[in-house]
């Protein structure tokens, strides 16, 4: 069955966003749900709210920092690496929040994400890392001169491409922005010699038409990350939230239940 497209527009920056100012600048996000915090942490192309992001907002607060320098947002001074990017996260949840809470990242928030669990495991409850970006081991970073052409590697099914959101030209922006980051290297060995300090119980997603992220992503994160479990989306590319929703959502919901059951757990047993 063909499903409608899925409309980015539905839950607009103009209707849900928020910006707070923080010690090197203003930080752009979106929030919307209700629940224990989730913060999501979008990859290069920019912030899109997906179904599976929807979906989790009706039992989660997520917080969805915009990435200076992308979707229209100005850099800020002295943030140029992916640890400085990860303490900017780390200030964001610390003034928003008071406290740790879940994290999720897609491609290259994935790899910030990371970042995040290894300068500021504090701020860490349960960590998924989707499609993560940073860990190349071989290979070229395909890319697409068109429209088409990104869809067919982004998408394994193109057919749910949502509609609204970044136009083509201003996701090309967005992804040359994280150069400023990252400066364009495939394998981040710093981060892979520190997974292992990582002890935040991790989850990580990769789908089974995946063309972007090789699977020896995977094989590097399961074998460095001490408490990670690798789950394949069945059917779905880069894009999973929108390639596999109804796969992805209860998958996520499962995981992040273990933190609530085992709070139960030693509440009982108090």
């Amino acid at each position: 069955m063909s499903l409608p497209k899925y409309d980015c527009r539905n839950l607009a920056l103009s209707q849900n966003g928020k910006s707070i100012t923080l010690s090197t600048g203003d930080l752009r996000y979106l929030e919307i749900g209700d629940g224990p915090t989730l913060v999501f942490l979008h990859g290069r192309s920019g912030l899109r709210v997906s179904p599976v992001l929807e979906a989790l907002s009706k039992a989660y607060r997520l917080l969805m920092p915009i990435t200076p320098g992308q979707d229209d947002t100005s850099h800020h001074e002295g943030v140029n690496s992916m640890r400085t990017l990860s303490d900017l996260i780390a200030e964001f949840i610390r003034e928003t929040i008071s406290g740790p809470c879940h994290v999720m990242g897609h491609s290259f928030g994935a790899w910030l994400a990371a970042w995040l669990a290894v300068r500021h495991p504090d701020m860490v409850k349960f960590l998924i890392l989707e499609g993560a970006a940073g860990f190349r081991s071989s290979g070229a970073r395909p890319v697409a001169a068109s429209p088409d052409e990104w869809r067919s590697l982004f998408y394994a099914r193109p057919e749910r491409a949502p509609i609204g959101g970044a136009t083509f030209d201003q996701e090309a922006a967005n992804r040359s922005s994280v150069n400023h980051y990252n400066e364009g290297v495939l394998i981040d060995e710093p981060l892979v010699a520190e997974l292992s300090s990582i002890q935040s119980e991790t989850l990580i997603l990769y789908g089974t038409e995946e063309r972007m992220i090789p699977i020896e992503t995977c094989d590097i994160l399961k074998g460095g990350i001490p408490h990670s479990q690798l789950t394949h989306i069945l059917g779905a590319g880069h894009m999973a939230q929108f390639d596999q929703p109804e796969r992805m959502v209860p998958i996520i919901e499962e995981f992040l239940g273990r933190e609530e059951a085992s709070l139960v757990t030693r509440s009982q047993g108090a």
